[in-house]
Formats: C-alpha cells, sequence, structure tokens
C-alpha cells in the first residue's frame, strides 16, 4: 500500500486521493470530489478546485463513466529535448553525413537484414544521457505507459555501464513511445 494513495467506496462511488508533495489529486464523480474538496478545506488551507488536466506530466480525459490518463504530452517535450525528429525517421539523432549505428543497411532479396552496432562503451556524457533516458522511461512505465515496463527493465539493467546498443535500444524505445504517444490507460 503507497502512503501516498487513498482509496475508498462512498455510497457505491469509489474515490481516490493522491498526494505528491503538496499537491492533492482527488479522482471520483464530480460531487463526490467537491463534498471531499469542501471537508478538506474545512481543516486545511486548500487553493484550487478546476477539473484536472494535467498532473506530474500526466493528462487526465473523462468521457461517460470512462477516466483516460495519457502521458503523451511528456513524451513529445522529452523528445524534443533529446533532440527526436520524427520527420526524419531513419537519421533522426544523427548528424548530417553520419550514418546512425542502428539503421540497417539495404536489404537484398532473402539476405538476412543486418543492424551495424559495436559494443563501444559510452562515453561519459553519452552515459549520462541513456541515464536519462532510463528514468524518463521509468517515468512513463511507471504513470501511464506499462507497456514499455519490461523494455525499461532491461535498459535500466544496464545503466551501470551502458553500451552504443543499449543507447541505440534506448531511442529507438524513444521512437516507439513517440509514434504510439497517443496511447490511454
Amino acid at each position: 500500500c503507497d502512503p501516498c494513495a487513498w482509496a475508498k467506496i462512498i455510497d457505491n462511488t469509489p474515490i481516490f486521493i493522491a498526494t505528491y508533495v503538496d499537491d492533492l489529486l482527488i479522482i471520483s464523480t464530480p460531487n463526490l470530489c467537491r463534498s471531499t474538496l469542501a471537508d478538506l478545506r474545512s481543516r486545511y488551507i486548500c487553493r484550487g478546485d478546476s477539473e484536472i488536466e494535467t498532473f506530474l506530466g500526466m493528462q487526465f480525459t473523462s468521457g461517460a463513466s470512462k477516466f483516460f490518463i495519457s502521458m503523451e504530452n511528456y513524451i513529445f517535450k522529452y523528445a524534443k529535448q533529446q533532440g527526436y525528429d520524427s520527420d526524419n525517421h531513419i537519421r533522426r539523432w544523427s548528424t548530417p553525413g553520419q550514418k546512425h549505428p542502428g539503421t540497417p543497411r539495404p536489404n537484398k532479396r532473402d539476405e538476412p537484414q543486418v543492424h551495424f552496432c559495436t559494443l563501444t562503451k559510452l562515453s561519459p556524457s553519452d552515459q549520462k544521457t541513456f541515464q536519462s533516458y532510463v528514468g524518463a522511461f521509468q517515468w512513463i512505465s511507471n504513470c501511464g505507459r506499462p507497456d514499455i515496463t519490461y523494455a525499461t527493465q532491461v535498459l535500466a539493467s544496464r545503466a551501470h555501464e551502458p553500451l552504443e546498443r543499449d543507447l541505440v535500444a534506448a531511442k529507438r524505445l524513444l521512437g516507439y513511445l513517440v509514434r504510439t504517444a497517443a496511447s490511454k490507460l
């Protein structure tokens, strides 16, 4: 049980309350949210009472009796920060004229596709970049994209001494996230 999360059923209606530092998130029906917030305000100083749109990088949307969590904005913001260019899929991280180590060579008929990638250790700055990827993937996986949990775990196991192939795999995972960013829980 997480000490920062609370769940209860009141009159057959679930209510979830989550805390993060000085932020409070209440998830339930509008009436139950308002009454809970009014009760909290009678005891504590609270600001804000609008419907949630984003919280810690997560977007929230609701429909007829459904509630969705998306990490789309966080994924796009992180991808842009890392220099990801979705318009140039093949050379999205390489400099002009430089071949990306994970780019497959042209495939002839009946010839297996080969990826050029070495077992070269990363420079200290590339190691930090790789570790940044792993941290972002862990956040994304925990908050709204459980589909990348296994890949994130494999990458995290290499965080202490990543190789070039690990960085290529992290960049591919980021590409997957960008292509599927609209996925929701």
